[in-house]
Formats: C-alpha cells, structure tokens, sequence
C-alpha cells in the first residue's frame, strides 16, 4: 500500500535542502546588523541537530571573529 506523503520520511536531499535554507538565513541575520541566537535556528528533530549545530557553529565563529568580538568555548555552552 502506498504511503502518503505525509508518513513519508525526509529524504536526505530534503533535509540538505533545510539547512542549507537555515544556514542562509542565519548569515542575512549576520549581514542585516543582527547578533542571531543558535538555539533558534536549530530543528526539533535530534537526528538533524547535530550536523546542523556544527555548520551554525563555524558560521557564528566566522562572524563573530570578523566583528572583532570575544569568542570562547563558554559561549557555546
């Protein structure tokens, strides 16, 4: 039997597709003058938080490097 699209589980190139949409929004917040919170840029669903953190994570650093800001471990915790 069929399943309908809304048991369907996300195909990888799906879940590709939403971070990458996460990851651009993150940096036009950067760009637009705006200091963006992680947490809120996470997605509920733990299998795709994790690679998802790593990649916000590594833009958060870039950006807040160039701003001149202080970064430590402490503000990831």
């Amino acid at each position: 039997m069929p399943r309908s699209p809304h048991h369907e589980r996300p195909r990888p190139d799906d879940a590709r597709q939403r971070h990458e949409e996460v990851l651009r929004n993150f940096e036009e917040a950067w760009r637009g003058g705006r200091t963006p919170i992680l947490e809120e840029y996470l997605p509920k669903d733990p299998k795709e938080r994790g690679e998802l953190l790593v990649e916000l994570v590594h833009l958060d650093l870039e950006y807040r490097i160039k701003a001149g800001e202080p970064v430590t471990l402490a503000s990831y915790t």
